[in-house]
């Protein structure tokens, strides 16, 4: 069953996303994980720092698969 995302036009199929969670804290990192792995994002990377993204990033890692990322803060609504 594919999911979807309330509250983004359309809606979108979880299944879909890949996401890189990039917190200096541990905690956050593995609750943010385990939120989106729950509603079907099944690719999900974390970074503790933005240079380590940023090499992900560089060696060919892709948070998305849209044209345009989305990039949720916590205590914040989704924003592209």
């Amino acid at each position: 069953m594919h999911r979807r995302l309330r509250g983004l036009p359309g809606g979108v199929d979880a299944s879909r996303l890949r996401a890189l969670i990039i917190d200096e804290g541990e905690l956050t990192r593995s609750v943010l994980s385990t939120m989106l792995r729950d509603i079907g994002v099944q690719h999900v990377h974390s970074a503790r720092r933005p240079e380590s993204a940023r090499r992900m990033i560089k060696d060919g890692y892709r948070p998305t698969t849209s044209s345009s990322p989305t990039f949720i803060s916590p205590g914040t609504a989704p924003m592209t």
